[in-house]
């Protein structure tokens, strides 16, 4: 009877239904939230308005290109910034993402919070990449209706704090197309429409500048980082466990893809080392192959060079035996003008004689020693006439080659021992 009472004294005082009053409530609130979203969404009809200029050119001047659910954005290798939309300055981006996270700082108990990195978003991927570990983007909607609460409740709770700044690089951007805007670029890169209520996501960098080794289906230039957006949501959790549990689920995911990456690397290096290996010893067996040609080669040339060596060697001793066979005959003993001479040859062991008419030619005493088979001491073969000489013991006399002249003009009148001796050249 009490609650009766209050209730017809309530209606009686406001004279409206209070079901009425909450349905006004709720459609007025629906109406708010329409109007945020046409706030937020770009305008497609007005080509000429600023805010749609704003957007083409941020559209014609992104660095950030969706490749397959992968993104690529500059790395910072220089001075110059990541993206180049509308600002050229990452100092500019940078003092954007201080004030937007010392805001959410602010309302937060104590002032905690994950440690997000108060600089741009460029950095803070070169961050996660150099530390190989996922980012955590938070993109904050300043007009959601549970921005606030997650915030303050949710990222500002120790657990999460914790959790983030143990297993993340945190960054947080603003989902307001104003300044630079890397937070609603990035959210429009993801492929997100709805920017009225904040957005969590985690990212990760699936390969550096300069690796030139695939990644997902995608290479990275020497000027460009591959991202993948691992998991991505809206900030709509009603506690912190449950954002807990999507954070965990991410990290899972990440480790996943970390271990898929290494897995694959280790894989391309073998594939390498193998590919190597192989090679080499394709290599060694080429010249190893090449090796055996040219001694094969070098062997049938020497047999070659023998063979003829050999058959010019058995014509010159043919030719020898030839022409001693058409020396004169040898006059008879004890005729008159003949002189006996005795020819000691160069291996001091054999000893000739013959008589020759002292008036005869003195080619014919050459040619006798020439139709001897003298060969040289070191390699058996035979020593051509002009590497001898005719040499008279006392007094030493060289006898010359006179072909016209006789023995009695060269020096040869009487009974005489000649040593023929080999001439020697200097190599």
């Amino acid at each position: 009877s009490g609650a009766l009472v209050v209730y017809l004294t309530y209606r009686a005082w406001t004279g409206v239904d209070p079901e009425q009053r909450r349905d006004e409530q709720t459609k007025r609130r629906e109406r708010e939230r329409r109007k945020r979203e046409q706030q937020f969404t770009p305008n497609q009809e007005g080509k000429s308005s600023p805010r749609r200029r704003r957007q083409d050119a941020r559209g014609r001047n992104n660095n950030v290109r969706r490749q397959g659910g992968a993104y690529q954005s500059f790395a910072s290798t220089s001075s110059s910034s990541s993206y180049q939309g509308d600002y050229r300055n990452p100092q500019q981006a940078s003092r954007e993402a201080k004030a937007l996270i010392s805001s959410i700082i602010a309302r937060m108990p104590g002032g905690g919070g994950p440690a997000f990195v108060p600089d741009s978003l460029q950095t803070a991927l070169e961050i996660a990449r150099v530390q190989n570990r996922a980012l955590f983007v938070y993109l904050h909607a300043p007009a959601g209706d549970a921005s606030a609460g997650f915030a303050e409740e949710i990222l500002g709770s120790n657990g999460v704090a914790q959790f983030l700044t143990s297993n993340f690089v945190c960054w947080a951007g603003s989902l307001r197309d104003q300044g630079v805007a890397e937070g609603y670029l990035l959210a429009k890169e993801m492929g997100e429409e709805k920017l009225s209520e904040s957005l969590v996501a985690v990212i990760g960098v699936v390969s550096s500048p300069g690796d030139k080794s695939k990644n997902e289906g995608h290479k990275a230039t020497s000027s460009h980082s591959v991202v993948k957006v691992v998991a991505k949501t809206h900030a709509l959790f009603r506690n912190s466990s449950l954002f807990l549990q999507w954070a965990l689920l991410a990290q899972d995911h990440w480790n996943e893809i970390v271990a898929k990456r290494k897995s694959e690397r280790a894989r391309r290096t073998i594939v390498s080392e193998q590919n190597s290996e192989y090679e080499q010893a394709l290599m060694q067996d080429e010249q190893k192959l090449s090796q055996e040609r040219e001694e094969e080669q070098r062997r049938l040339e020497a047999e070659r060079a023998a063979v003829e060596e050999k058959k010019l060697e058995e014509a010159e001793e043919k030719r020898r035996i030839d022409l001693r066979d058409r020396l004169p005959e040898e006059p008879a003993v004890g005729a008159k003008g003949v002189a006996n001479i005795r020819f000691l040859f160069p291996d001091g062991t054999t000893r000739v004689n013959r008589r020759f008419d002292v008036d005869e030619a003195a080619k014919v005493m050459f040619q006798f020693v020439e139709s001897h088979l003298i060969r040289d001491r070191e390699d058996e073969k035979l020593l051509p006439m002009d590497r001898l000489r005719l040499v008279t013991r006392f007094p030493r006399k060289v006898l010359p080659r006179l072909p016209e002249s006789t023995l009695r003009e060269i020096g040869v009148s009487r009974d005489t021992v000649l040593v023929v001796e080999e001439i020697f050249t200097m190599k």
